[in-house]
């Protein structure tokens, strides 16, 4: 620094005058120069804190990308499968990080993540990855992970190439493997049925827990398409009077009692069927339809007073439900059976004035757009604004159309696209501020790290400017009261 070659001139030039002229002053000179001394060391330990609070050093590619799968690594066991997925691919695409030993566990978990976002298109390359690997600890984990996006996106080619892989790295494959190629076999569009359902019926028989119910479940409705309905209950009863331990596996217990009581009312026999239906708890998402089917069930045991008790509650248990209004029109039957004319009519009424404007105005909507399997094409795929059926449709008509499988699928693509856009034009939002931001100040007033650390320096420098002049004025000082006067203009 400037200030300390100032300091070393002044403390020699001091020195020889002090050595050569021994005064009386001279002592305030070497007490001056002291207290200069102890000012410069003050201004050296600044400077160390400032140089200690400055920015830290930028990591290198394969440090950040080793942060980021630890961290990635946190979000995956909270269950933040998003954020995951997001730090697990800042990862896994660095190449400075390619060679990375944990490179291949953050290829799985990222997979994986996107997986369980039913992302399974984005999933299949990342599994790929994994298994494009020989050496990779994860590799079964990735098969099976591969093997359930192909029976969900019923790809059969990849369905075969991986059980091939799957065989020829064990001899017998594990309990998820078996239904997920199980569940293929039954999806299979290309057999002729007898075979495919061969086929099916066999691979269920191999399935054994955590899957057993799903299995049984399945070999039911195999026996239905085969028109053997007594070994079909056979099957969903061994289901339904099964322990339930998952949320999965009280959903797939909730379709067999279902599906026993279905198959019990095809066979003529209401009384058991009415008996299935009512082993539905009320908190399952299948109590509405056991209980509507319990009503017809009891119409055809003519039991007309409870069946027209259960069609009453349906309305009003699941008012916006598509079989609310065929529990009402069902309700008005059955009065009128009863000979209550004046509460059948008054029920009419109740579903021409709800329904009724409904169907006319659904009439008006395509009369309008002329081909209706055109209007629905260009509904689902309009572009512009957030996609919202509510000023289109009425509002029974969304709640029902929603309810459709391709509909509710149609419309979940299209918002998906439409959250897209708003993410990229809010990030182009954050983009825009920061770049403000930056342009204040040379970019400090954007950092507070920054921020401190510039302060710092500037009062160091401030502090070594004055101790520079310090020096030169106890210099000048020095050679005022210790030259002769010839001397002190050298």
């Amino acid at each position: 620094m400037t200030f300390r070659r100032t300091r070393v001139a002044a403390a020699a030039l001091a020195a020889a005058a002090l050595g050569a002229f021994p005064r009386a002053g001279s002592a305030r000179g070497a007490d001056a120069l002291d207290r200069r001394d102890q000012e410069t060391q003050a201004i050296e330990e600044r400077l160390a804190a400032a140089e200690r609070l400055g920015l830290r050093p930028e990591e290198p590619p394969a440090v950040h990308a080793q942060r980021r799968f630890e961290d990635g690594q946190r979000q995956v066991q909270l269950g933040d499968w998003l954020h995951a997925a997001v730090m697990l691919t800042e990862a896994v695409d660095e190449p400075a990080w390619a060679d990375a030993p944990d490179r291949a566990e953050a290829t799985w978990l990222l997979a994986d993540a996107l997986r369980r976002q039913d992302l399974c298109g984005a999933a299949r390359v990342r599994y790929q990855e994994v298994l494009a690997r020989p050496d990779a600890a994860r590799r079964t984990e990735a098969i099976a992970g591969a093997l359930e996006c192909a029976v969900k996106e019923r790809r059969q080619g990849d369905v075969d190439r991986l059980l091939a892989l799957e065989r020829s790295l064990r001899a017998e494959s594990p309990p998820e493997v078996l239904y997920l190629l199980a569940k293929a076999a039954w999806q299979r569009a290309d057999l002729p049925p007898a075979e495919r359902i061969a086929r099916a019926t066999e691979a269920f028989e191999k399935v054994g827990p955590p899957f057993q119910l799903q299995a049984w479940y399945f070999q039911g409705v195999l026996q239905i398409e085969e028109q053997n309905l007594h070994r079909a209950t056979q099957w969903f009863e061994q289901c339904a009077r099964a322990d339930a331990r998952t949320d999965r596996d009280v959903e797939v217990r909730d379709l067999c009692l279902l599906a026993l009581g279905r198959v019990h009312s095809q066979m003529g026999d209401s009384a058991a069927a009415i008996s299935w239906y009512a082993a539905v708890p009320w908190t399952s998402p299948r109590f509405a339809d056991a209980a509507y089917e319990t009503a017809l069930a009891y119409v055809r045991a003519k039991r007309y007073d409870e069946a027209l008790r259960m069609t009453s509650f349906i309305p009003e248990l699941e008012p916006d439900s598509p079989l609310a209004p065929e529990a009402t029109v069902v309700k008005g039957h059955l009065l009128l059976r009863l000979g209550r004319y004046a509460e059948a009519t008054e029920t009419y009424n109740v579903v021409i004035n709800t329904y009724a404007p409904v169907r006319d105005e659904i009439d008006a909507i395509l009369s309008m757009g002329g081909d209706p399997l055109r209007y629905y094409d260009e509904l689902i795929g309009r572009r512009g604004s957030a996609f919202e059926v509510a000023p289109i449709l009425p509002a029974v008509a969304v709640r029902w159309a929603t309810t459709s499988h391709e509909v509710a699928t149609a419309l979940g693509f299209v918002r998906a696209v439409d959250s897209a856009r708003a993410d990229v034009a809010e990030a182009r939002d954050v983009a825009v501020r920061l770049e403000g931001l930056l342009e204040r100040g040379g970019g400090i007033d954007a950092f507070a790290t920054l921020q401190r650390a510039y302060a710092h320096a500037q009062a160091v420098e401030n502090a070594a400017a004055r101790a520079e002049g310090a020096y030169v004025a106890a210099a000048a000082d020095a050679a005022e009261r210790a030259l002769q006067p010839e001397r002190r203009g050298e």
